[in-house]
């Protein structure tokens, strides 16, 4: 398990922790605590109270919110040095998503008490935080446009786009199951497919498993934009 010198290192690697400097860090990682999981674990749900701040170290975990019924819209998937919670950090209220394991993990729990008291003493980390939150509204407000805007295919293929110009060529590597896709984009993982298999009788890509090669970029461009 990690140390505490190995606890400041994973926070300085994060987006979040990156801008205080060493001795902070090390201060911070005095507090936390390090967990285990198994693949498909609970990290915490929905409606807890929000008591830490969730630092990966190992794993992937999803974020995800749930109807009654238990349709699932699933809002980010975490990587090795993601970080979540910081909206109960922020307004002291109960989760407002549920974080499961896709993986076997290893997650760093940052008591919320410990964080609030680094941002009053830290104005420009207090701000640093200010600024996430701003980019998560805009993130989700996308998300909620694109849920109520645009038709499924529509979705798969922004999906594809953006995978591709964040990886920097044609190959788009969702790292998830189509189950999980549809959960992301809020559908079936029939429908995923179907409008994967339409792509390809287009010949607009190629895909096999969890991998999709876009065989025409600007074409999928031009249908995600609606043109």
């Amino acid at each position: 398990m990690l140390d505490t010198a190995a606890i400041a290192e994973l926070m300085g690697r994060t987006s979040l922790f990156a801008v205080l400097n060493e001795e902070a860090r090390l201060e911070l990682a005095g507090t936390c605590r390090v967990r285990k999981f198994r693949r498909g674990q609970f990290v915490f749900s929905e409606g807890d109270e929000s008591t830490s701040l969730v630092i990966v170290a190992e794993g992937r975990v999803k974020v995800a919110v749930y109807s009654p019924d238990g349709a699932e819209l699933m809002l980010n998937i975490m990587e090795p040095e993601g970080v979540a919670g910081d909206v109960g950090i922020i307004d002291g209220g109960p989760r407002s998503a549920t974080a499961e394991t896709l993986t076997e993990a290893v997650i760093v729990f940052a008591p919320a008490d410990a964080v609030r008291d680094l941002m009053k003493r830290e104005p420009f980390f207090s701000e640093h935080m200010s600024q996430r939150m701003a980019a998560l509204v805009r993130r989700l407000t996308g998300t909620t446009s694109d849920l109520v805007f645009l038709d499924l295919p529509k979705r798969v293929a922004k999906m594809l786009v953006t995978a591709c110009e964040e990886n920097g060529g044609n190959v788009a590597d969702l790292g998830l199951p189509q189950s999980e896709v549809g959960a992301r984009l809020g559908a079936s993982r029939q429908s995923v497919n179907t409008a994967l298999r339409n792509f390809a009788r287009r010949g607009l890509i190629d895909f096999d498993h969890h991998q999709v090669r876009v065989l025409d970029l600007p074409a999928l461009g031009r249908l995600a934009a609606g043109r």
